[in-house]
Parts: C-alpha cells; sequence; structure tokens
C-alpha cells in the first residue's frame, strides 16, 4: 500500500519488505501537479474517466524539471511509521511537497500499534 506516490507530490511513501520506504523525487512537472482530483465514489465508470482525464493532462504536460534538494533521488527506509512520518515532517519543512494525509496516515498507524511518540 501506497501512502502517497509521485503524480501527487515529491515522494512516494510505501511499506517494504524491510520496512517504511520513501523514495524522494529526483524531478517534477514544470506545470506542477496535475490538477484533476481522482473520482473514487462515482464507480468504475467515474475512476476510469478520471484516469483517462489525468492521463490527457500528463501527456500535455510533459516537461520536466530537476529537483534542487539534498535528498533529491534518494530513498530512505524507516523501521516504523512514526520515525517515517517524523522524516516526511522534515522533508516537508525543507520545502518537498509532501501530503499531508500521508504523514497523518502513518500517525495514526503508530498509534494503533501503541506508538504515541512519548
Amino acid at each position: 500500500m501506497a501512502y502517497c506516490r509521485w503524480s501527487d507530490c515529491d515522494v512516494y511513501v510505501y511499506l517494504g519488505e524491510w520496512g517504511y520506504v520513501t523514495d524522494v523525487a529526483g524531478r517534477r512537472r514544470v506545470a506542477g501537479k496535475c490538477p484533476i482530483e481522482y473520482e473514487i465514489n462515482g464507480g468504475v465508470e467515474a475512476v476510469l474517466d478520471t484516469f483517462q482525464r489525468r492521463s490527457e493532462w500528463h501527456d500535455k504536460h510533459d516537461e520536466w524539471m530537476d529537483i534542487d534538494h539534498p535528498h533529491a533521488g534518494e530513498s530512505f527506509t524507516h523501521k516504523t511509521p512514526r520515525e517515517c512520518a517524523e522524516f516526511l515532517i522534515e522533508l516537508k519543512e525543507s520545502g518537498l511537497d509532501v501530503p499531508q494525509h500521508a504523514i497523518d496516515d502513518l500517525l495514526e498507524e503508530a498509534k494503533e500499534m501503541g506508538d504515541n511518540g512519548d
């Protein structure tokens, strides 16, 4: 399961075989993120339509630029969801596009595992 993907931010975060993995993008679209949000409540046809419209937007905005950040292009693995969330907070505070929902989901998972950050 991915907590977030490169198509919507500067990091790809998922639970891997060895822990919670954060892959930091080395580049991003010059046009920024796709403004078309995924439609998940309208059934299969709505999801497919959203996917098609997002694909068309990506095809039209295919110019890329390098990300100027010390961790651009690097990967990190953390043992716990809290460690991963704290790292994402650092990345976000340093200027990378990191979605708050990914941080929140990891912190909630840590809490469910009994890790309250004490």
